[in-house]
């Protein structure tokens, strides 16, 4: 089964979809695969609905992925989804705080077009 999972359901929005378990063995996979996404001209949602374990490693990925991304103009979405064990687990770190996030991909996918920066003017 694939880990990581890429949708481009639209000119300028990547949703990363983080799928099973993740720990030290996928981070690599995610920083390196998520970094190149953020090297496009797109907004990035971080979908974890599909994540059934998240280990510190690979939360500790997504503040780095934020940082750049603020470097860019934009933001990181992320969608929590259901799962106690899941969003239990990133609002330990503190991360709920500073990065914007939604229950569904719907709603993140709005928050990540109203965070957004501003097209530049023709």
């Amino acid at each position: 089964m694939e880990a990581l999972r890429i949708d481009r359901p639209e000119p300028g929005l990547v949703v990363l979809a983080l799928v099973g378990e993740h720990d030290i063995a996928t981070r690599r996979e995610l920083d390196e695969t998520a970094r190149a996404l953020i090297d496009e001209p797109s907004l990035l949602v971080v979908d974890l609905t599909c994540a059934s374990y998240l280990d510190s490693e690979t939360l500790g990925v997504l503040p780095g992925l934020d940082e750049a991304l603020r470097r860019q103009g934009a933001r990181l979405t992320l969608v929590l989804g259901r799962s106690d064990v899941i969003a239990r687990a990133v609002r330990i770190t503190g991360m709920l705080e500073v990065i914007p996030h939604a229950a569904t991909l719907d709603e993140a996918i709005a928050l990540a077009r109203l965070n957004a920066p501003p097209l530049p003017a023709a």
